[in-house]
C-alpha cells in the first residue's frame, strides 16, 4: 500500500499528538508524519517536499492559518496540497473563510476531542477528492492538448448554437481567432448545401469542407461538436479532372469525326482528281505508244507536252494531298518556311485581312525537334484560322523567336478579343483543348489572352526538359 505524507501544522504539542494518535488509531493508512509549528516552517518543508494532505490550525504564532494557506494554494497545480482547517469553537466564522478561500475541508477543534474522530474520514475523503480533481484536470489537460495539436478544424456549440471551442486549426480553416470566434453563432462559418455541410472564412471566401457532426448531452444541455476538414482544393481539382476528362472526351469524339472527314476527302480528291489525272495520262501515254512513228515532229511534241503536263499535275495533286495531312515544308525546310508557306496559301482566300510573318534572319534557319516543330506548326495554323474565321480582325501576325534550346511562338490580331467562355479553362471550345494539348505533349506552356489595346494573344513557348 503506498506510504501517506501528512504534514500537521500546529503550535501546540498536544495537538499534533492527538491528530497523530487519530490518524494512526486503527491503523488503516500506513502514514508518514512531519510537524511543523510555526507558518514559516511550513513553507520551508512544502518547498522541498511533497505531501499528500496538510491539517493546518488557524491560529499559528508568525501567520494565520487562512494566510498560509493562500501561499500554499498560489504555488504550481501540480504542487498544490489539499488543506484541512482546524479551528476552534469559536472561529466557525473562520472556517467558513477558509472554505471559501480554497480549503477542502474544516474540523472544529471541541473540547471534548470528538473532531479527532472525525479526523481519518476527512483525510481520506479530501485526499480521494484531491486525486480525483487531479485526474480530472490531467484528463482536461490531455484533451485540451488533443484539441489544439489536431490537424481537423474542431468547433463546438451549446445548445443555442453559440461557438464555445474553436481550436487552432479552425482559426487557420475559418481565418478567424478562438476569441473572436467564441459566442458567435455557427451559421456564422457553416452554410447548408443540398446534401453536404460548406463552410464561409470570416472574410467572406467560400470553403468546401468535409464535417463529421455529433451531438452530446453535457449538463442537460445538447453540444453540438463539428470536426472539419477543407477540401476546397481538393474539390476544385476533382472538378478540374471531371472537367479535363470530358474536354479529352469531347475532343477524341471530334477527332474521330475528323478522321471521318479526312478519310472521305482524301479519297474523295484521289477519286475525282489524282484519279482523273491518272487515267488521262494513261490515255496520253498509250496513244503516244501506238501513235504512228512517222507523225510529224510538232504532233510529237506536243503528245510530249501533254504527257509532262500531266504528271507535272498529277505530282501537284499529290503534293496537296499530303500537304493537308502534313506540310512538306515542315519537315524540308523546318518551321518558318512552313508557316510562311501557310501564310500566303490563306491570304489568296483572305485578301482583305493583312497576314504577316515576323521571324529574325537566325530563326528562319533554326531547326527544332520536329515533334516540336510539327506541334508548333498546328498550333499556329489552328490559331491563324481561329482568327480568320471568329476575331474579325484586319491583321494578323506570326511572330517567331528563339533558339535552338528556345522556341517563342505567338499568333496575334486585332480583332474582338477572345471572350472568356472561349478560354483553354473553360469547357467547350475544343480547339483550345487541341492546341493545349499539343502543347503538353511536347512539355510546352500554352496561354489565350486578350491583347493589350484589342484582340487576341496566342501563345506557346518551349524549352527543353
Amino acid at each position: 500500500m503506498t506510504l501517506t505524507r501528512i504534514l500537521v501544522v500546529d503550535d501546540d504539542d498536544v495537538d499534533r499528538l492527538a491528530c497523530r494518535r487519530a490518524l494512526t488509531r486503527g491503523g488503516s493508512l500506513p502514514i508518514e508524519f512531519l510537524e511543523a509549528d510555526t507558518g514559516a516552517r511550513a513553507l520551508e518543508l512544502c518547498a522541498t517536499q511533497r505531501f499528500d494532505c496538510l491539517l493546518l490550525d488557524f491560529r499559528l504564532p508568525d501567520m494565520d492559518g487562512i494566510e498560509l494557506m493562500e501561499q500554499l494554494l498560489a504555488r504550481p497545480a501540480d504542487m498544490l496540497v489539499p488543506v484541512v482547517m482546524l479551528t476552534g469553537a469559536d472561529d466557525v466564522s473562520v472556517a467558513v473563510e477558509a472554505m471559501r478561500r480554497g480549503a477542502s475541508d474544516y474540523l472544529v477543534k471541541d473540547v471534548q476531542g470528538r473532531y479527532q474522530a472525525l479526523i481519518p474520514a476527512v483525510v481520506q475523503r479530501v485526499m480521494r477528492d484531491h486525486e480525483m480533481r487531479r485526474q480530472k484536470s490531467r484528463a482536461e489537460q490531455a484533451l485540451h492538448a488533443i484539441i489544439s495539436s489536431a490537424s481537423d478544424a474542431i468547433v463546438s456549440a451549446d445548445g443555442e448554437g453559440r461557438i464555445t471551442l474553436f481550436n487552432p486549426s479552425a482559426e487557420a480553416v475559418f481565418g478567424c481567432e478562438s476569441v473572436a470566434a467564441i459566442g458567435l453563432p455557427i451559421e456564422r462559418f457553416f452554410t447548408p448545401l443540398s446534401g453536404r455541410v460548406g463552410g464561409r472564412r470570416a472574410d467572406g471566401q467560400h470553403l468546401e469542407l468535409e464535417v463529421s457532426l455529433s451531438h452530446a448531452k453535457v449538463h442537460g444541455q445538447t453540444m453540438l461538436t463539428a470536426i472539419v476538414r477543407e477540401v476546397t482544393q481538393r474539390v476544385q481539382a476533382e472538378l478540374a479532372l471531371s472537367r479535363y476528362r470530358e474536354e479529352l472526351s469531347s475532343l477524341t469524339r471530334k477527332l474521330m469525326a475528323q478522321e471521318k472527314v479526312t478519310t472521305r476527302r482524301i479519297a474523295q480528291s484521289l477519286h475525282d482528281r489524282l484519279g482523273q489525272t491518272l487515267a488521262a495520262l494513261r490515255l496520253s501515254f498509250d496513244a503516244v505508244q501506238s501513235g504512228d512513228q512517222q507523225a510529224p515532229p510538232a504532233m510529237q511534241q506536243r503528245h510530249a507536252e501533254r504527257v509532262g503536263a500531266l504528271i507535272d499535275q498529277a505530282v501537284r495533286e499529290v503534293r496537296q494531298v499530303l500537304m493537308d495531312l502534313r506540310p512538306p515544308l515542315l519537315d524540308e525546310h523546318g518551321l518558318a518556311a512552313a508557316l510562311d508557306n501557310e501564310l500566303r496559301s490563306r491570304a489568296r482566300a483572305h485578301e482583305d485581312v493583312e497576314l504577316l510573318l515576323e521571324a529574325t534572319d537566325d530563326c528562319m534557319q533554326h531547326r527544332w525537334p520536329a515533334d516540336v516543330e510539327y506541334a508548333g506548326f498546328m498550333i499556329a495554323r489552328e490559331a491563324l484560322a481561329n482568327a480568320l474565321q471568329h476575331a474579325g480582325a484586319s491583321t494578323v501576325r506570326v511572330r517567331l523567336g528563339g533558339s535552338e534550346q528556345r522556341l517563342e511562338l505567338e499568333v496575334l490580331d486585332d480583332g474582338r478579343g477572345i471572350e472568356e467562355h472561349e478560354l483553354p479553362s473553360r469547357p467547350g471550345h475544343l480547339g483550345m483543348v487541341g492546341m493545349r494539348e499539343r502543347a503538353l505533349a511536347i512539355g510546352a506552356h500554352f496561354s489565350v489572352a486578350r491583347g493589350d489595346a484589342a484582340g487576341t494573344v496566342v501563345g506557346l513557348h518551349w524549352r527543353p526538359r
